[in-house]
């Protein structure tokens, strides 16, 4: 494999040299780029089923393709020490690494830590390190990079996610389930806003294709899509609502309102963009009062799902 890239970036350079020295037309350039393009993304598929399957292991190596690094890793910081717990990239340089960030100390998560090829040896490449836990033995997301297309919103979107995964990891799994967290967060709204004078109206939004829509574009859009569609729902409802999303498709809306207010609620319309693509959905409104059944609620929620995924859904935006 090791052969196969190295016979591509050759090409490649070669390609570049080429129709930057007038040697290569530009109908000819652009059927060359077509070409390796193709062959990149057959290649990255290959490495992908290969080196991708845990899905630490699968972030570290995304992150590496997706923002320019020779080496992306998880390091814990133990008793003054920096060890190596997970990485991609080339393993040689876990060492140098580690005593790089054995040094460096950025106390809050939110603190970016950059150390210049002068004090790592590593020529003109950066190492960029935060913490992505808090523990006493905290975790350290880093990588490597000497590229201009690197970028720190990526590097802080990749650490995201490993801190979710491993602050997650704190617990059993066996004792978690975010689906029950998400049902005693929305009991708990309802039973705060829920009184004989007050009633709550569920408003519950399916975007039936959006992983099939974006999944092509990573994990990341997909994430950034979810962000906009609560950051919209936020905007359109009162401030006082309350939004949980129990999948990338689902989104739910609950506005506390004065009773004989459901019409009102009804009518506030929202649509949904992403980067200027408008974003297909539908929606169902359920009302809920004092004798509302909240067993009865998360049926209907969880029907209207499965009415929708198995393909009998309602136009686009259409409320039942």
């Amino acid at each position: 494999m090791n052969d196969v890239i190295s016979k591509l970036v050759t090409e490649i350079g070669k390609t570049m040299k080429d129709f930057a020295s007038g040697k290569l037309s530009l109908p000819a350039a652009g059927e060359a780029y077509e070409r390796l393009l193709g062959e990149c993304e057959q290649l990255e598929e290959e490495l992908t089923r290969k080196d991708a399957t845990e899905i630490v292991h699968g972030i570290l190596y995304y992150h590496n393709v997706h923002n320019c690094c020779l080496h992306s890793g998880v390091y814990v910081r133990k008793r003054g020490a920096v060890l190596p717990v997970a990485w991609a990239g080339d393993a040689s340089m876990t060492g140098r690494i580690a005593a790089a960030l054995s040094v460096e100390h950025g106390d809050a998560a939110s603190d970016l830590i950059r150390i210049g090829g002068e004090r790592t040896g590593f020529s003109s490449h950066v190492i960029y390190a935060k913490k992505i836990t808090g523990s006493t033995e905290p975790l350290l997301f880093a990588a490597l990079s000497s590229s201009n297309h690197f970028t720190e919103e990526l590097f802080n979107k990749a650490g995201n996610i490993l801190s979710i995964i491993f602050q997650g990891n704190a617990c059993p799994v066996q004792q978690y389930s975010y689906f029950n967290e998400i049902r005693k967060n929305v009991d708990d709204f309802i039973d705060r806003h829920l009184d004989k004078n007050h009633e709550i109206h569920a408003a519950i939004f399916v975007f039936r294709n959006i992983e099939k829509i974006f999944s092509h574009m990573g994990f990341h859009t997909l994430l950034d899509v979810s962000k906009q569609i609560t950051n919209t729902l936020a905007g359109a409802f009162p401030s006082d609502s309350f939004c949980v999303n129990p999948s990338l498709r689902m989104y739910l809306m609950f506005i506390p309102s004065l009773r004989g207010r459901e019409d009102e609620i009804k009518k506030i319309k929202v649509e949904f963009y992403y980067e200027g693509l408008s974003l297909p959905f539908q929606r169902l409104n359920l009302p809920i009062d004092m004798k509302s059944s909240r067993e009865r609620l998360w049926y209907d929620i969880f029907q209207f799902e499965n009415y929708i995924i198995t393909g009998d859904a309602l136009s686009c935006g259409e409320d039942r």
